[in-house]
């Protein structure tokens, strides 16, 4: 995974990345769990926004959970679509999404914005495989890629089908009939 790191200082809660910031730390990771008060990235311990970018896989099909823990706020992108959004102060916990339905060895694009605002500064980022949580793996992770596959879905149950009536034929137009007429003296 790529990791940026962006300087915010003054923002607060719900902290906004500038146009054009320029991160002031470029590097790579192989989790998405890092607690920056024992490690900071980029010399910064407050008032910071984090960008992860890299490819995320099952090594099996399997329906996803996802939740990442934080102090302070957090949104995770799973190939573009925003699926958790906990943009905000906290000092710890996080959302738990509804399954996602992943193909074995297929990999997504996974973005991850975290930022700090003061006080305690950590990132866990859970997933739930085969009804097993866990941080996820180091394993799971790739570069970015190109062409990432669609948007896994959120598994919904399938609607029962409507029958559907045939629309009557209809039938043809009859043919006029010439008539005799009487003749007329």
């Amino acid at each position: 995974l790529t990791v940026e790191v962006y300087d915010v200082l003054g923002q607060n809660n719900a902290p906004e990345l500038p146009d054009g910031a320029v991160p002031i730390y470029q590097g790579t990771t192989d989790d998405l769990a890092h607690n920056f008060d024992e490690e900071p990235l980029g010399g910064i311990t407050e008032d910071f926004i984090v960008r992860y970018q890299g490819v995320i896989s099952t090594p099996e099909d399997s329906n996803v959970l996802f939740m990442a823990q934080a102090d302070d706020g957090v949104r995770l992108y799973l190939n573009d679509t925003l699926i958790i959004d906990d943009w905000f102060d906290k000092g710890g916990g996080g959302s738990v999404i509804a399954p996602q339905q992943f193909i074995a060895n297929t990999p997504y694009e996974i973005t991850l914005w975290y930022y700090e605002n003061g006080g305690g500064a950590w990132l866990q980022t859970w997933w739930e495989v085969n009804y097993q949580w866990e941080i996820i793996p180091s394993s799971a992770f790739g570069p970015a890629v190109v062409n990432p596959t669609p948007n896994p879905s959120p598994i919904v149950p399938e609607p029962e089908p409507v029958p559907v009536e045939p629309e009557p034929t209809p039938s043809p137009e009859p043919e006029p009939t010439p008539v005799d007429e009487p003749d007329q003296e």
